[in-house]
Protein backbone atom coordinates (compact mmCIF):
# COMPACT_ATOMS: atom_id res chain seq x y z
CA UNK A 1 0.00 0.00 0.00
CA UNK A 2 0.99 3.41 -0.80
CA UNK A 3 -0.95 4.76 2.27
CA UNK A 4 0.02 4.34 6.39
CA UNK A 5 -2.01 1.68 8.05
CA UNK A 6 -3.16 2.43 11.25
CA UNK A 7 -4.58 -0.06 13.58
CA UNK A 8 -7.13 0.63 15.87
CA UNK A 9 -9.66 -0.83 18.42
CA UNK A 10 -9.06 -2.25 22.26
CA UNK A 11 -5.97 -1.63 22.58
CA UNK A 12 -5.46 -1.23 26.41
CA UNK A 13 -2.16 -2.72 27.18
CA UNK A 14 1.54 -2.05 26.39
CA UNK A 15 1.34 -5.73 25.56
CA UNK A 16 -1.56 -5.66 23.52
CA UNK A 17 0.12 -2.94 21.72
CA UNK A 18 3.25 -4.72 20.67
CA UNK A 19 1.12 -7.88 19.83
CA UNK A 20 -1.33 -6.07 17.36
CA UNK A 21 1.43 -4.16 15.54
CA UNK A 22 3.05 -7.88 14.96
CA UNK A 23 -0.48 -9.19 13.95
CA UNK A 24 -1.18 -6.49 11.39
CA UNK A 25 2.37 -5.50 10.36
CA UNK A 26 0.06 -1.67 10.47
CA UNK A 27 2.24 1.34 10.73
CA UNK A 28 0.59 2.78 13.74
CA UNK A 29 -1.59 1.81 16.34
CA UNK A 30 -4.46 4.37 17.53
CA UNK A 31 -5.50 4.69 21.05
CA UNK A 32 -9.18 5.80 22.52
CA UNK A 33 -10.90 5.08 25.36
CA UNK A 34 -7.69 3.23 27.39
CA UNK A 35 -6.38 7.06 27.10
CA UNK A 36 -9.52 8.73 28.71
CA UNK A 37 -8.89 8.79 32.66
CA UNK A 38 -5.59 7.10 31.75
CA UNK A 39 -2.67 9.10 29.90
CA UNK A 40 0.01 8.25 30.44
CA UNK A 41 -0.72 4.57 28.55
CA UNK A 42 1.05 6.33 25.10
CA UNK A 43 4.73 6.96 27.35
CA UNK A 44 4.13 3.55 28.96
CA UNK A 45 3.58 1.58 25.09
CA UNK A 46 6.56 3.87 24.03
CA UNK A 47 8.72 2.51 26.57
CA UNK A 48 7.45 -1.08 26.56
CA UNK A 49 7.93 -0.86 22.52
CA UNK A 50 11.26 0.45 23.05
CA UNK A 51 12.67 -2.11 25.66
CA UNK A 52 10.72 -4.55 26.12
CA UNK A 53 10.01 -3.55 29.67
CA UNK A 54 6.74 -2.42 31.44
CA UNK A 55 7.31 0.96 33.03
CA UNK A 56 5.80 1.09 37.06
CA UNK A 57 3.27 2.38 37.79
CA UNK A 58 2.70 6.17 37.70
CA UNK A 59 3.48 7.83 41.22
CA UNK A 60 -0.53 9.40 42.74
CA UNK A 61 1.57 12.80 42.00
CA UNK A 62 1.90 12.06 38.46
CA UNK A 63 -1.55 10.53 38.31
CA UNK A 64 -3.26 14.03 39.89
CA UNK A 65 -0.95 15.98 37.91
Amino acid sequence: MNIPVIANGDIETPEKAKAVLEQTQADGIMIGRAAQGRPWIFKEIAHYLKTGELLPAPAPAEIKA
